[in-house]
C-alpha cells in the first residue's frame, strides 16, 4: 500500500513537471515579470518566497508551486496563502517535503485551487499530529535518526484512519513488531533494539 501510494505521488508529479515545462528554467523574476503580479504584490511574493528559500525549502519545488499558480491565474492572495501555509509549517520545525508534494499533487491533477488549499490544510494539520506522536513515542524511548522520514510515514498512518491517540498506545503496547508498522519501523526504533 504505502509503495503504491508512494509509485502513484510520483507519477503524478512527473506528469506535473512534464506539463510544467520550462518553470525550472526560469527564476521567480522571470516568472513574476510574465504574470499580472505587480507592484506590493509581486514584492510580497518575493520576500516570503526568499524567507522560504532561507529556511531551506527546495527553491525549485517553490517555482513549480508559484509558476503552476501564475498560469493557472491564481489570485495573488490564495497563492500567499499557499505559501504563508508553507512557511508556518517550515518554522514550526515540520517536514514541508509531503506537504508542498501535496500541493503539487493538487496542481498535477487539476484542482482548483480552494481545493488545493483545503487539502494542504489537511496535510499540516496530519504533519502537526505526525510530529506529536513522534515526539511522545521518543519520550517513552523510541529513537530515529530520519525524524523527517518518520513523520511522514506517521502521518501516512493517520491518513489510513489511525487516531494519533490510538497509534500511541498500540505503539507502546506491541512495539514496532506488528506487520503493519513494518515502514515505521525502518525509521524508527526501540531503544534496547
Amino acid at each position: 500500500m504505502f509503495v503504491k501510494k508512494t509509485m502513484i505521488i510520483v507519477v503524478c508529479l512527473f506528469t506535473f513537471v512534464l506539463v510544467a515545462g520550462d518553470i525550472h528554467a526560469k527564476s521567480l523574476d522571470d516568472i513574476l515579470s510574465s504574470s499580472s503580479i505587480k507592484g506590493e504584490d509581486a514584492k510580497r511574493v518575493k520576500d516570503l518566497y526568499g524567507s522560504l528559500v532561507s529556511f531551506g525549502v527546495n527553491e525549485d519545488e517553490l517555482l513549480l508551486i508559484v509558476g503552476h499558480a501564475i498560469n493557472s491565474d491564481v489570485e495573488t492572495n490564495k497563492l500567499m496563502r499557499l505559501l504563508v501555509l508553507i512557511s508556518k509549517t517550515a518554522l514550526a520545525d515540520i517536514p514541508t517535503k509531503a506537504l508542498i508534494n501535496k500541493v503539487l499533487e493538487g496542481f498535477a491533477k487539476g484542482a482548483v485551487v480552494d481545493v488545493v488549499i483545503k487539502e494542504a490544510e489537511s496535510k499540516v494539520l496530519n504533519l502537526k499530529n505526525a510530529k506529536s506522536v513522534l515526539n511522545h513515542l521518543m519520550l517513552k524511548g523510541y529513537k530515529t535518526k530520519q525524524p523527517d522520514m518518520a513523520i511522514n510515514v506517521i502521518s501516512i498512518y493517520l491518513t489510513r484512519g489511525w487516531e494519533p491517540s490510538g497509534l500511541k498506545r498500540e505503539i507502546e503496547s506491541e512495539g514496532l513488531s506488528k506487520k503493519e508498522f513494518y515502514e515505521l519501523s525502518l525509521f524508527l526504533k526501540e531503544n534496547n533494539k
